[in-house]
């Protein structure tokens, strides 16, 4: 969500918000390499907040685990925040280290965000 209303036209389809942070609705965005912005991965339940316990990661992986962390689940689902295909909790490309890396590797952090 941009911070101001954008005009779109033909000539100019595309609006690039990585370069500015005040692009950002709430001015609020990961910095992903010097100069360059993205939206924070992880809220899974959409509401404004992420965090890697319940419900966030541990209760929606245990519903699609059934308590198996070691399971992969093939597929797009809301849980897969690395958008790779899969939902994993541990190992390689695992879903759960994107929303430890939003949180700064704190598992009892909270990251709001003002994005919906």
């Amino acid at each position: 969500m941009s911070a101001n209303s954008i005009a779109m036209t033909n000539k100019t389809p595309l609006y690039d918000f990585t370069n500015n942070l005040s692009k950002f609705f709430g001015g609020d965005a990961k910095q992903v390499n010097t100069g360059i912005y993205g939206l924070y991965a992880g809220d899974i339940n959409a509401n404004g907040q992420i965090n890697i316990m319940v419900p966030e990661m541990t209760g929606h992986l245990y519903y699609l685990f059934r308590g198996d962390q070691l399971a992969i689940i093939n597929g797009y689902y809301k849980e897969d925040v690395n958008m790779n295909g899969q939902v994993r909790y541990n190992g390689s490309g695992n879903d759960r280290s994107v929303i430890l890396s939003v949180l700064g590797g704190n598992q009892l952090g909270v990251k709001n965000s003002s994005v919906p």
